[in-house]
């Protein structure tokens, strides 16, 4: 089994994530591999299968924050970590604004 995702790791991957569903909003072609390979150096040895998985995670954690889209080709996930929905609490207003911040709660905290 693979070492857990450091904080560092997860922050990088929320934040590349991120930009790239803003670039896919305004319109623009991503080339998903090109960016994967950009950021994969910046991870702990990380595979591209990896990459993947998290991105997937992400998609999941996007839509139960609120519903958002997510990047096409990255289809949800389930079972994502809460530690990715503390790292989205951090990096999401610098991205989508303040109004986000109380959105990224994991599934099992929410009270029914």
């Amino acid at each position: 089994m693979a070492n857990p995702w450091s904080k560092r790791e997860q922050t990088l991957i929320c934040r590349h994530y991120l930009k790239l569903l803003k670039w896919e909003q305004a319109g623009e072609k991503l080339k998903k591999t090109e960016q994967r390979n950009l950021l994969l150096p910046r991870l702990n040895d990380r595979t591209p299968g990896s990459y993947e998985l998290k991105m997937q995670n992400i998609s999941a954690a996007i839509v139960d924050a609120g519903g958002h889209t997510w990047i096409k080709g990255y289809k949800r996930l389930p079972g994502y970590q809460r530690s990715l929905c503390e790292v989205m609490q951090r990096v999401a207003p610098d991205l989508f604004g303040e109004h986000n911040r109380g959105l990224w709660t994991h599934p099992d905290d929410l009270e029914l």
